[in-house]
């Protein structure tokens, strides 16, 4: 899924005003992306008194990593580089969770 900024919500960078804001890909658990060298997994959807938070495996060549986070925390990818949590949903027994990443 791609956003973009409209008139009214201005652009996110005061300095260049024709650049698109970065791209957000919604991939559910189980689902797989490829950001940078890197492969993602989401491993895991959960949620706890605090908010939902993601659990991701990931590859980067040979090495397997796995990286938690909750909605609005950026995480540094092997890999990748810096990838914003932008939304999480938690798994329930009637749907799928599922993850908002947005390369930064």
């Amino acid at each position: 899924m791609s956003t973009h900024s409209t008139p009214a919500d201005g652009p996110s960078d005061a300095h260049d005003r024709t650049a698109p804001p970065p791209e957000e890909t919604m991939v559910e658990q189980a689902g797989q992306i490829r950001i940078g060298d890197a492969v993602l997994v989401v491993h895991r959807t959960l949620a706890d008194e605090h908010s939902a938070y993601v659990v991701l495996r990931g590859r980067d060549g040979g090495d397997v990593f796995d990286l938690a986070a909750r909605p609005g925390q950026a995480i540094e990818v092997p890999g990748a580089g810096a990838v914003l949590v932008a939304g999480v949903r938690a798994s329930t027994r009637e749907r799928r969770g599922a993850v908002l990443l947005r390369p930064l």
